[in-house]
């Protein structure tokens, strides 16, 4: 069972569980409007910069050796 332990503010979830993974908040994105769509880029954008990115992207390179 895939553990999704970061939430950003649009909804997406991730995973540094096995490897890393991603559950999105927008599964169908030609159905989404463009305030969600913004939103979901925006988070994403700024966790991107965000120290807890670059924990997950060390949780994942340890959890995938």
């Amino acid at each position: 069972m895939r553990i999704y332990d970061r939430t950003l503010k649009c909804g997406c979830m991730y995973s540094s569980d096995g490897g890393g993974g991603l559950m999105p908040c927008i599964y169908l994105p030609e159905e989404a409007t463009q305030e969600e769509l913004k939103a979901c880029e925006d988070a994403h954008k700024e966790w991107y910069k965000s120290d807890d990115y670059k924990q997950y992207q060390e949780e994942c390179y340890e959890n995938n050796i």
